[in-house]
């Protein structure tokens, strides 16, 4: 039987699904659902209904968090993650960090937000484990 591996996020995950059959192969079973535009709130909500089929040995990657720090509500979008990652007990998690804004000077408010974002989620993440 096949590994899955479930990628759900928002725009940045267009085309990772594909990129990723191409080096694992045939041995996994490999899907994405992009959300553009979407808050880690839709993320995880779609998350938590998509992970009833999988197993402990699949795999789930969420990659989103952008579009919350965009909108001054990147606490929200931690919360988020933290409930789903806490309530989630049958599948291996695996969550991205959001991305800088390569558009934006390093010390744009953006990118500064992007880094306390990061940080915060590696804070909440390590005490989960």
């Amino acid at each position: 039987m096949k590994k899955k591996i479930l990628l759900i996020g928002d725009s940045h995950i267009r085309g990772c699904a594909s990129e990723l059959k191409k080096y694992l192969g045939m041995d996994y079973e490999i899907s994405g659902t992009i959300m553009p535009g979407s808050r880690l709130q839709n993320v995880t909500n779609l998350a938590r209904n998509e992970i009833s089929g999988l197993s402990q040995s699949d795999a789930l990657i969420i990659w989103a968090g952008c579009n919350d720090i965009n909108r001054n509500e990147s606490m929200n979008g931690l919360k988020y993650l933290n409930d789903f990652v806490n309530q989630t007990k049958n599948t291996n998690i695996r969550i991205l960090t959001a991305l800088h804004r390569h558009d934006l000077p390093i010390t744009s408010c953006i990118n500064n937000e992007v880094q306390n974002f990061n940080r915060k989620f590696f804070s909440f993440y390590y005490r989960a484990m």
